[in-house]
């Protein structure tokens, strides 16, 4: 019974190794500024914070091109809702804070750094992303009526990332995010949400830096 019991350990401890020995994971806050755009021609730049988590699996393939990593794309954005209101309305901008639930879908193509390969440490990788999926916007400040339905935004995100691993597998992560969004909502709640009627579309593009943690091999 003991050595079956061993065997059984045994076997789940190498299956376990082999299997998830490509898993890999980032955590990722961001900063930076968005520009809103809608059917009125002018546009309102935001702040915008992220707090971005990535998990899945490495694919390694050689040296100079290392591999692939295949993601769920989830985390948590803050910023605002603005719009140009009429030149007729009272106020110039509707500004209302926002929070916002993401999940998608991430690749990056992870290479040997091309410049700066020696900074810090020569234990370094880059990392080149593209990440697409939908943001829905629970919550929105100020917000004082009840909407027909939560505002949802399709986004894409194109990332350009620098790891420097400190230990084997855990790596500081620096990088720069540049993204679009497209909002959908229900046209009964157009007037709730931009005090305007005019509002059909809203498209959002913005930068972001991010600073944040790698866990995978190099």
């Amino acid at each position: 019974m003991k050595t079956k019991i061993f065997i059984i350990i045994a076997s789940i401890i190498i299956i376990s190794n082999n299997l998830f020995a490509g898993f890999t994971l980032d955590l990722l806050p961001k900063l930076g500024v968005a520009g809103s755009f809608t059917d009125l021609t002018e546009s309102v730049v935001e702040g915008r914070g992220d707090l971005n988590l990535q998990l899945g699996y490495h694919f390694p393939i050689g040296k100079k091109f290392k591999g692939i990593d295949l993601l769920f794309d989830t985390g948590i954005s803050f910023g605002s809702l603005s719009i140009k209101n009429n030149p007729s309305d009272k106020y110039s901008i509707n500004q209302m804070d926002i929070m916002s639930i993401n999940t998608g879908l991430a690749c990056k193509f992870v290479a040997a750094p091309i410049f700066l390969e020696s900074t810090i440490n020569t234990n370094q990788s880059t990392a080149y992303g593209i990440s697409i999926g939908a943001k829905f916007i629970p919550f929105i400040g100020g917000l004082n009526v009840k909407l027909s339905q939560v505002p949802i935004s399709l986004y894409i995100n194109l990332s350009a990332e620098r790891r420097i691993y400190i230990y084997d597998k855990h790596a500081l992560v620096v990088g720069i995010n540049l993204f679009y969004e497209y909002m959908f909502f229900n046209k009964n709640d157009i007037s709730k949400l931009f005090a305007s009627r005019s509002i059909s579309k809203h498209h959002s593009i913005g930068a972001l830096m991010s600073i944040g943690y790698h866990f995978g091999g190099n």
